[in-house]
């Protein structure tokens, strides 16, 4: 937990990264009402940011870039102080697998931000591939990538948000 206790001030906390290591922070349990979270390295550069409020912040997966000292550090807006419970997260590679018309894939995500890769090739009879998250809240994209000329076609059920 870090705690800006001066209003408009900023607070840190420090850890040891490794060249190539991947990497996502999240804060949650906050009490101050507007500011910001980034992820620096030794010399400031900030790497990763995002605003924070009082639902808490999220920075997205980075490739720390070299052996280093990095600094998460919560900057408090205007006269906004408190505190904020930081998480670090090391994130492993992300899953990939292949699909194949008619069977079953699953990816096994362990940690918030990781991602994972399934790729299909579509069938030249046209039949079709289904693809399904199976748990409550999950997001999902889908990406396509197609020859000149291919027709494509996509029917999305049960999607919100």
């Amino acid at each position: 937990m870090v705690t800006v206790s001066s209003a408009g001030g900023s607070s840190r906390a420090v850890f040891t990264g490794t060249a190539r290591q991947r990497v996502a922070v999240r804060a949650t349990n906050t009490s101050i009402l507007a500011g910001k979270v980034r992820l620096e390295d030794s010399s400031g550069t900030a790497l990763r940011s995002s605003g924070l409020n009082a639902g808490g912040a999220w920075l997205d997966m980075v490739t720390l870039p070299a052996d280093d000292t990095y600094s998460i550090v919560v900057d408090a807006s205007g006269t906004h102080t408190g505190s904020t419970t930081l998480w670090l997260y090391d994130e492993p590679a992300d899953p990939t697998a292949a699909l194949a018309p008619g069977t079953r894939s699953t990816l096994t995500t362990t940690t918030p931000g990781q991602n994972g890769d399934q790729t299909a090739t579509a069938p030249a009879d046209g039949s079709t591939h289904t693809f399904h998250l199976a748990t409550p809240g999950q997001n999902g994209s889908l990406y396509v990538s197609a020859a000149s000329g291919d027709r494509l076609s996509f029917t999305f059920t049960g999607v919100s948000g």
